[in-house]
């Protein structure tokens, strides 16, 4: 074989190889055009969304997001809010929720 014969061949191989990647790399871009018309079709529902809650919320002033601490107090509120579960995992729920934990802020140092 010649030289020329060879760089020929070389010369076939590499544009084959050329194709085949660039074959894939439309595939690739095809995929990616897909999936980012998706994404903003994902973004526009989460945008109309937010809109309308915050078009609701805005209905409402301040003093509607003031609240008294007894309102909160005692287990007939307790009842209302807990979902209605089996029996033993209601009475875990409502002990769970009852049961105020300790604040790290309010504990006093050691030695103090």
């Amino acid at each position: 074989m010649s030289t020329e014969a060879v760089a020929d061949d070389v010369h076939r191989e590499k544009y084959a190889q050329l194709e085949e990647l660039f074959r894939t790399t439309q595939q690739d871009c095809s995929e990616l055009s897909d999936r980012h018309a998706t994404v903003v079709q994902q973004l526009d529902r989460i945008r109309r969304e937010n809109d309308y809650l915050l078009d609701q919320l805005s209905q409402y002033n301040a003093s509607d997001f003031e609240s008294d601490q007894s309102d909160f107090e005692g287990e007939d509120l307790l009842e209302k809010l807990t979902p209605a579960a089996p029996h033993g995992k209601a009475k875990v729920a409502r002990k769970r929720v009852t049961t105020p934990k300790a604040s790290p802020i309010s504990k006093k140092p050691k030695g103090a």
